[in-house]
Parts: structure tokens; sequence; C-alpha cells
């Protein structure tokens, strides 16, 4: 059974330190009580193209990570595309670059972004963790909070 909160702590932790490597500012991060959550961010997302998609798959592939899934692309694709993923996990920005663009392209974005989650292994792990450690629902972290937590 998969610890849900856990599951999406890791997934906002991955969108959050995403988009703080391409300086934009997180405003805040939650987890709810339903298994959602939210990054929410000040100003827009990354210019370049590949970067917003390495922020929209960056959460999906920092819960499979962080939870012990070892799915490469072509099992990645096959659990979306057949429907047997949690799609509830998937949030609509990721469905959206995952449909607009496919093939070789879409590949190199996902090593990319696997590539990224394990240099910032230790920095989605310690934002999951703050996180995880707040009571009650919604389990958010605000701006100042997650700056103190990252120069932790």
């Amino acid at each position: 059974m998969i610890d849900q909160d856990l599951a999406t702590a890791h997934h906002e932790a991955g969108h959050a330190i995403a988009l703080r490597h391409f300086g934009i500012q997180v405003s805040k991060v939650s987890v709810n009580n339903d298994g959602t959550g939210s990054t929410e961010l000040e100003g827009s997302l990354p210019a370049r193209e590949e970067d917003t998609v390495l922020v929209g798959l960056i959460g999906i592939q920092s819960e499979l990570r962080f939870l012990g899934a070892d799915m490469t692309f072509s099992d990645f694709v096959s659990t979306y595309e057949s429907g047997k993923g949690d799609r509830d996990t998937i949030e609509s920005e990721t469905r959206t670059i995952w449909l607009a663009h496919r093939g070789i392209w879409h590949q190199v974005q996902y090593d990319n972004t696997e590539t990224f989650i394990e240099k910032k292994k230790s920095e989605i792990e310690k934002l999951a963790s703050a996180i995880l450690r707040k009571k009650g629902y919604p389990k958010a972290l605000d701006q100042k909070e997650i700056e103190s937590v990252m120069k932790i």
C-alpha cells in the first residue's frame, strides 16, 4: 500500500525544487488529506519549453523514485497510456505536456529529469520531509518556510 502523503510530498517537492532551480519563487507547497497536492508559484513557468517539461515531469518521477519504483521511460509511457497508473497523481499540466510531446525528444526529457532528480535528491528529500512534519491538513509550507528549510 502506498503512503499517499509520502508520495504527494515527494511529488510536490520535486516541482518546487525544479521551479527554484529555474529562478522561480515558490509561494506555497501543500499536501491535502485526499492525496492531492499543489505547488504555487510566483510568476510563470520557465520560458524554455524543455524546462517547462522538466518541471511538469519531475513531480511524478520524484514520486516514483522516492517510493522505490524502478521505471524506465517505456514503462512510464505504457503505464500512462494504458490507464493503469494513478492518473490523479499526474497533474493536468503534465498530461497536456505528455500528450503534446512524443517521441525521442520526450525520451531525452525523461532522461534529463532523471539526471536532475539525482543531482537534487537531497533537496527534494529535505523539502518533502518538512512538508510531512506539518500537523493536520493541508500540510503546507509557505515561501518563508520553504526558504528556511532550504537553507538548512
